[in-house]
Order: C-alpha cells, then structure tokens, then sequence
C-alpha cells in the first residue's frame, strides 16, 4: 500500500528577532533594522530549541537574514538558503 506521509511536509514559520523598533514598539515596516543585542543572545540561547531544518525562505531584511543566520551556524539546517524578495515586509496605507 502506497505510504502517504512520504508526500508530507512540515511547515515552520519562525518570526525574526526582535530589533530596537519593536522594543520601543514602533512600526517598523520595510525599514531595513538589524537584531537587537538581546535578540542575538535570545536566538543563541534558544537555538536548540527549534526543529531541524531541511530548507528555509527568509526575506531579504537584515533582521531576517540575521535570525536565519544564527540558526544556520549551529547547523539546524541541511540544504540549503534562499532569500525571497516577495517575503518583505508590506506597505501598509491608510
């Protein structure tokens, strides 16, 4: 009998780092911030914490390739890293 769960993925979405903006609670939007200092040393502590991953999509901002950067030094991750523009942040108008 065929196995279905070989056609199965699992699906991770990990929030990046938390920068200076969102400390002081300011909209941050396509501004490009890095990690803050805390976050950095939240992510290193905590980086075990998180399941192994095959492949990550992070989008092209600092924070973001920050976050995924760290996970990737403690080698979570096996294949690979790709960046894709169409995951920044959006323009929010009012």
């Amino acid at each position: 009998m065929w196995n279905r769960t070989e056609d199965q993925i699992k699906l991770v979405m990990i929030r990046h780092g938390e920068t200076d903006a969102n400390k002081e609670h300011r909209y941050l939007g396509r501004t490009d911030e890095p990690l803050c200092e805390q976050a950095k040393e939240n992510l290193y502590a905590r980086v075990n914490c998180y399941p192994k991953i095959d492949i990550l999509f992070t989008s092209p901002m600092k924070r973001c390739i920050e976050t995924a950067g760290i996970m990737n030094r403690f080698g979570s991750m096996i294949s690979g890293r790709w960046t894709l523009v169409r995951l920044r942040e959006r323009i929010i108008r009012i």
